[in-house]
């Protein structure tokens, strides 16, 4: 839409703080921040996320939100989840760098976007999926979601590059209308003529064509190009069968249930869609099951098809708020504003039409990713990280991060040195878990990596001096005295003093195993 209008109350551009939830072992998670302060990390039990605040419950209590009383069976108002939720996703070390990343943001007239990654194809992580994200309220006690200068966005792994939806200076939108017999009656064209009000405000066009599955193509193909589709009807998502679906109309007025996954195949060959806006109940849904496709939703399909950008509903939303929504988001996109600050205005509008509920946080913004790196990438990442928490001296972390990576290759021998160097920094160990530390250097001396050799024959020389007391001592066939005079002829390099200083070796370890200086 050409260079957008700007003034001092929106932001010159947006800045990402990217946030990825990974399993962290049996019954904790990761919170992996990235951010324009640097990055990092955080770890929460899965037990602070109640079951009922999942949108997947049957007995989901934020369906109950109400903004100006508490509930019932909680206790909590819908500020108080939105609190807990901050806290749960920020934890302390991810808090401090978001209002760091906020100052810096601020600084340059930006805003900052948060993405949220979740990969639907870790079935732990799917589950948090269903989460109300959209309600994170700041510890200064504003909804970050309703404010342009913090939207909230969620991100999904595609095969595809990540595509920031890029709009022309003319914009053409399709809407696509869909109110079959038998089905709850909407006032689609009292949406639709708010929806064109936007007209009006720049270089922008609004088609309207019934929502009939066999002319949906060849509509988009007569009307090229069309750069934002909009679904007006009813949506659902099944939770039987694990799939979100679409009520179109058949020529005859009779209602076409289209499957998410059916419809992203209709449209894959469309160029030139930018956005996806289903205006319709629970699109926004996917199935949380272990067995079920986790791309099985109507948004995560179009998502995984390729498309930029898709806005749709995690649950049901009412016509007036549909109305407030669509014509909000439309009139600031005339007005060449950001698709994300668009959005949050749209929040806005929602919030006004229905100020004691909390509708404005049921639409769900999907952006497509990077897919996450490979296992074999994702360990060596991990261990990358485990060791540079070592070297922080955040030994107790450094040591669960290494476990993680352990877990799923237990022959990972940097994994498994560095496990053991973290145990040994942490101290307080009994006779037990010096024998199994002595036993695992050992091995590790004989590593295919020279380097891991070398560390761990040093770890294992600072380990019998200083808590064995290993003079004559000879264990699995290693007589400490020999280990000693082997250690005195190595040079060792800056890096490793550095590594086995951690261990705080004695003054006489560091006297034999010279690593003064």
């Amino acid at each position: 839409m050409g260079t957008a209008n700007r003034d001092d109350q929106w932001p010159m551009e947006y800045q990402d703080f990217l946030i990825q939830l990974h399993t962290a072992g049996e019954g904790r998670f990761r919170v992996s921040a990235s951010s324009p302060a640097g990055q990092d990390d955080g770890e929460f039990p899965a037990s602070a996320l109640p079951a009922e605040w999942s949108r997947g419950s049957r007995d989901c209590i934020v369906r109950e939100l109400d903004s100006t009383t508490a509930l019932g069976r909680s206790g909590l108002s819908a500020a108080e989840i939105g609190a807990r939720l901050y806290q749960v996703l920020f934890p302390e070390d991810v808090r401090s760098l978001f209002e760091r990343s906020l100052d810096l943001a601020r600084a340059d007239r930006a805003g900052l976007r948060i993405k949220i990654f979740l990969s639907p194809r870790d079935p732990a992580v799917r589950l948090l999926q269903s989460f109300p994200w959209e309600l994170l309220r700041h510890g200064s006690g504003r909804f970050l979601a309703l404010s342009r200068w913090t939207p909230i966005i969620r991100s999904l792994p595609v095969a595809e590059p990540p595509k920031a939806p890029s709009f022309p200076d003319q914009v053409r939108v399709l809407a696509a209308l869909a109110s079959p017999q038998n089905t709850a009656a909407l006032d689609l064209h009292r949406e639709l003529s708010e929806m064109r009000s936007a007209e009006g405000l720049g270089s922008f066009k609004i088609v309207s064509r019934k929502a009939r599955l066999t002319e949906l193509r060849p509509t988009l193909e007569r009307n090229a190009p069309v750069h934002v589709l909009h679904f007006l009807g009813h949506g659902d998502f099944l939770e039987d069968s694990g799939d979100g679906v679409l009520v179109f109309e058949n020529s005859d007025g009779t209602r076409e249930t289209v499957t998410g996954s059916h419809l992203a195949e209709t449209l894959r060959d469309v160029h030139g869609l930018q956005l996806v806006v289903l205006n319709a109940c629970k699109t926004a849904r996917s199935s949380l099951g272990p067995l079920g496709n986790p791309f099985g939703g109507v948004a995560a399909a179009l998502v995984q098809a390729g498309f930029p950008a898709v806005l749709a509903m995690q649950e049901v939303i009412a016509d007036s708020d549909a109305i407030a929504l669509s014509s909000s988001l439309y009139g600031h996109l005339a007005l060449e504003r950001p698709l994300e600050g668009a959005l949050t205005e749209a929040r806005q509008a929602v919030y006004n039409s229905s100020p004691r509920s909390f509708a404005w946080a049921t639409p769900s913004l999907f952006l497509r990713a990077s897919p996450p790196p490979s296992r074999e990438n994702e360990s060596q990442a991990q261990v990358k990280e485990g060791i540079g928490l070592f070297r922080a001296g955040r030994f107790t972390l450094a040591r669960q991060r290494l476990q993680e990576v352990l877990a799923r290759n237990p022959r990972h021998d940097r994994a498994h040195l560095f496990e053991n160097l973290s145990r040994m920094a942490m101290g307080d160990l009994s006779g037990m878990a010096i024998g199994e530390i002595d036993d695992a250097l050992q091995e590790l001396r004989a590593s295919d990596d020279p380097k891991v050799g070398r560390l761990a024959s040093l770890a294992l020389g600072i380990l019998r001096l200083d808590i064995l007391e290993p003079r004559g001592i000879r264990i699995a066939g290693i007589h400490s005295s020999r280990l000693f005079r082997e250690l005195e002829r190595f040079c060792w390099t800056p890096e490793e003093k550095e590594i086995v200083q951690a261990l705080r070796p004695s003054q006489s370890a560091r006297d034999l195993l010279n690593l003064h200086g």
